[in-house]
């Protein structure tokens, strides 16, 4: 549910709530935010929030390059005229080349890219370089998700030792134990299944994210079982 509200916050929609204190009345809530997340591990895991995020991994700073709050702020308040006339400068040389920007391929943020490509332009780092950037920002993204999602790990590792597998979803939950207690695979934690139905949910929730490294599946009705 947070990652849906998420994913709802950076490309805009809504979402309704009862009223307080009624019982038949809707509140429709409308928003449309950046928002920034940290923590000590990616906390990102669903394929579509991924799709919207740009994960920046940062290093500890060392004792000797450390600054007080007041140091920094001082510092950007004397800066801070050339930061936004930059923005703003940036921003409307990208406005002018942006109905120009032509790519052949788009990702889930299109505008985003864009927008990206147009302001790398202008800023001379190179259109090209910015979807390279992009693209190895996603892919990372994508490999932590699926390290993190035991799921999706044991169906990678899986699929190591296989081109190609079929068989019942129940027969594919016993495979993923074996597999997850080869390679050390937490199955106690709730995001691992344990029912055949359960396992199809599962595999659904991480689909685009076995896809992006490769591995497509198909769940169809086949007699007494899928």
């Amino acid at each position: 549910e947070k990652s849906d509200l998420l994913c709802i916050a950076s490309t805009g929609g809504g979402f309704s709530k009862r009223t307080l204190y009624e019982n038949d009345d809707e509140t429709l809530l409308e928003l449309k935010r950046c928002v920034g997340l940290t923590g000590i591990n990616v906390v990102v895991t669903r394929a579509d929030l991924i799709d919207r995020s740009i994960i920046i991994e940062l290093d500890r700073i060392p004792e000797d390059e450390r600054k007080e709050e007041r140091e920094v702020w001082e510092t950007f308040e004397k800066d801070r005229a050339s930061i936004v006339g930059g923005a703003l400068q940036a921003l409307a040389d990208a406005m002018a080349i942006y109905p120009n920007v032509k790519l052949d391929k788009l990702p889930r943020m299109a505008d985003f890219t864009r927008w990206g490509y147009a302001i790398a332009e202008v800023l001379d780092y190179g259109g090209e370089r910015f979807l390279q950037a992009y693209r190895k920002n996603r892919n990372q993204s994508n490999e932590e998700a699926i390290s993190s999602h035991p799921v999706a790990a044991a169906v990678v590792a899986l699929m190591k030792e296989n081109n190609s597998w079929s068989g019942s979803v129940a027969s594919l939950l016993s495979e993923l134990e074996r597999v997850a207690e080869q390679e050390k695979i937490n199955t106690k934690v709730k995001t691992f299944p344990k029912a055949a139905h359960i396992l199809s949910r599962r595999l659904k929730e991480v689909k685009s994210n076995l896809e992006d490294v490769g591995i497509t599946f198909d769940i169809r009705h086949a007699g007494d079982s899928k």
